[in-house]
């Protein structure tokens, strides 16, 4: 098997991965919202991980103001934003309805690629995203589809499809420029500083929110929830 094969199959076993624990992340996110906010749980999860990318790659990345200005935007974009109006989302709709409507970001992200960038949007990208998008549907409804609308919860998780758009298209710009370690760290950081505002209007003590554990929902619950 030759390099360009090798580099194919690997890239294809990684999506597989990314898409198996992207799944999951609807159901764990569901079950932890009876405990944590939105905000606690998106915190949480941008602080394990960009601890986790310092470990795996200890050494800093060298970028011009311009670029950070565009990193400041890839954080908001693909993961403040996102992983709040997704979490929020999850409060007032089925988490299936959630998971089917940020199913539809890559059309969005081939819609707004068309707009402002080379890449055209061609008819057989309409057709990879329908068959996708209809299996999507049948893995997730389980063959029994109920139709559950719920227009808060629906269109925060338009919104965040709509976001996810604008960083997939925005993250092209590094791609190939950048150790992608490095690369989803810097983005991870912004995504902290982005959120940490929304922390403000959200959470009764937001300084709190770094610890993110039940001694924090114990302690700031009210009498009637203790």
């Amino acid at each position: 098997m030759n390099t360009a094969k090798q580099n194919r199959t690997l890239g294809i076993l990684f999506a597989l991965v990314t898409v198996l624990v992207w799944g999951t992340t609807f159901i764990s996110s569901k079950i932890l919202l009876d405990t944590y906010t939105p905000i606690q749980i998106m915190l949480t999860r941008f602080l394990l991980a960009y601890s986790a990318m310092w470990i795996i790659r200890p050494r800093r990345l060298k970028i011009t103001w311009k670029e950070e200005g565009i990193f400041c935007l890839l954080g908001l974009t693909g993961c403040s934003i996102y992983f709040f109006v997704e979490n929020s989302a999850l409060r007032y709709t089925l988490t299936s309805n959630v998971s089917i409507i940020v199913a539809s970001a890559p059309l969005f992200t081939a819609c707004l690629a068309h707009l402002v960038t080379d890449e055209k949007f061609h008819a057989s990208t309409l057709w990879g995203f329908l068959f996708a998008f209809a299996g999507v549907i049948l893995v997730v409804c389980n063959g029994t589809f109920v139709l559950k609308l719920s227009p808060a919860g629906d269109l925060l998780a338009l919104s965040a499809a709509a976001s996810w758009a604008v960083y997939s298209v925005l993250i092209k710009r590094f791609t190939g420029k950048y150790d992608s370690v490095l690369l989803t760290r810097r983005t991870l950081f912004w995504g902290i500083v982005t959120a940490f505002p929304m922390s403000l209007s959200t959470l009764r003590r937001p300084l709190l929110f770094l610890i993110c554990s039940p001694w924090v929902s114990e302690r700031t619950a009210t009498p009637a929830e203790s």
